[in-house]
């Protein structure tokens, strides 16, 4: 909890900043005003510009958990309780996009050339460490941050190609991501109230004991990991489609080995469930009622989504239209 205080306040005190500088290039609080001041400015590098731009990306890869600002996040994830957890691992996940996509799609698209190398570069090293370092892991909610900063990554490639086309394919992308999200963190939370544990090795032989909860939470993993006939592989194809669109097709290589080395632990937890036989109590166990309405509504979002995505698609792609007329 100290961590993330401490980290919390150094970020905010870095978006303050940046937003101070690009106050004193551009003269203005106002959205619009900003806009028009840095359309008139004649394109060169004006370094307190491109500092305040580094700060605000510094604060609010913070906020999103991008590589090298994520070190709280799975300390984070694994302190809190699940509910809180999975809280966390949506919400501001949303929030943090809707507010880097307000700013980088309005007042600050007129300098769109100083800012895409920065994110280019922290999508990049988010996707890469996200990946890489969720390998690693024995406990399931520090998988998850990590799979969670991984996925912040791909969502970081739009931004870099900011347009309304990109802007839409990250929304929806979002949209899924959350959906899954919650599939995975509701399967976790039923599984941990019955048996007290979040490790991976817990896992051994849910298939025996509860195979509609290692079913919800094999669907879920293979939607993060973008499978497809699920969610995650619906709206993961229209955003690196949209990236690719965007002149940015070397991100999108990245992005595609990146997901690939994803599937690998992804795997390795279902690995756990299907693969082994249970450990002590081996008798099978139900969930409540409660429990099962929850996980079969958020399943059938998940795989529904993932045949017919239109609706989402669609909502997305007004919200970015809005969002590019309100810039």
């Amino acid at each position: 909890t100290l961590k993330y205080v401490l980290l919390g306040g150094v970020a905010s005190a870095m978006l303050l900043y940046g937003l101070s500088l690009i106050y004193g290039v551009s003269g203005s609080t106002q959205y619009a005003e900003i806009s028009a001041a840095l359309s008139a400015s004649d394109g060169s590098m004006d370094m307190a510009l491109v500092l305040g731009l580094v700060l605000i990306l510094g604060g609010l890869g913070f906020k999103a958990s991008a590589v090298p600002f994520h070190m709280w996040t799975p300390d984070a994830y694994e302190g809190a309780p699940i509910p809180v957890t999975a809280y966390l691992s949506a919400t501001s996940k949303a929030a943090t996009f809707a507010l880097i996509m307000r700013w980088f799609a309005g007042p600050l698209l007129p300098v769109q050339e100083h800012w895409q190398w920065i994110v280019s570069t922290l999508a990049v090293l988010t996707m890469v460490v996200g990946n890489l370092v969720a390998l690693q892991q024995s406990n399931l909610k520090r998988l998850l941050a990590y799979s969670s900063i991984a996925q912040v990554g791909y969502m970081l490639m739009a931004v870099a190609g900011m347009s309304n086309e990109t802007a839409s394919a990250l929304l929806v992308h979002l949209g899924g991501y959350l959906a899954t999200n919650l599939v995975v963190f509701t399967a976790i939370i039923h599984f941990y109230n019955r048996t007290g544990k979040e490790g991976i090795a817990d896992l051994k032989g849910l298939a025996e004991t509860n195979p509609y909860l290692a079913l919800v939470l094999t669907a879920g993993l293979f939607s993060l990991a973008g499978m497809p006939l699920l969610v995650g592989f619906f709206t993961k194809f229209i955003l690196f489609q949209a990236v690719v669109e965007a002149d940015l097709l070397w991100l999108v290589v990245i992005g595609v080995v990146a997901s690939t080395v994803s599937l690998y632990y992804y795997l390795m937890v279902i690995n756990q469930m299907y693969l082994y036989e249970p450990e002590g109590d081996a008798s099978r166990w139900r969930m409540s009622a409660t429990g099962y309405i929850t996980t079969g509504l958020l399943l059938g979002t998940v795989v529904l989504l993932g045949f017919w995505g239109t609706p989402l698609y669609r909502v997305s792609h007004e919200a970015a239209l809005a969002l590019f007329a309100a810039g």
